[in-house]
């Protein structure tokens, strides 16, 4: 599981080296990474200090997505379900 992810400020290409790492570690072939997904609303802005992170994190998973990062590298993308 990758841990300490969340407003950490790291970006797509450390998150990219960081699921590798997790991938190499750990043998059972499911990497969890749990995340909000980024949008905001009025309500979310009141109660939370993390919008802007949100918003950050969510475009570093689009911007892996749209660079086949996940295929190119093994990985498969799932829904919670799914698992």
């Amino acid at each position: 599981m990758l841990y300490d992810w969340t407003a950490k400020e790291r970006s797509a290409d450390q998150l990219a080296i960081e699921l590798i790492n997790v991938r190499d570690i750990d043998k059972s072939n499911l990497i969890e990474v749990v995340t909000h997904p980024g949008f905001n609303d009025s309500y979310l802005t009141k109660i939370s200090g993390l919008n802007r992170e949100r918003a950050t994190e969510h475009a570093q998973l689009i911007q892996l997505s749209k660079s086949d990062f996940y295929e190119k590298n093994g990985f498969e993308l799932v829904s919670f379900g799914a698992v």
